[in-house]
C-alpha cells in the first residue's frame, strides 16, 4: 500500500501480473 500511495501522488500505476515463474510488480512513471 505504501508503494502503491506513492506512485498514484506522481501520477504513476502499478500493475502485478503472476505466472510459475513468480510474481512480477511493474511500475510506471511519467517522464
Amino acid at each position: 500500500a505504501i508503494v502503491k500511495s506513492i506512485v498514484v501522488a506522481h501520477k504513476g500505476t502499478v500493475a502485478v501480473t503472476s505466472d510459475a515463474q513468480g510474481t512480477r510488480f511493474i511500475i510506471t512513471l511519467p517522464a
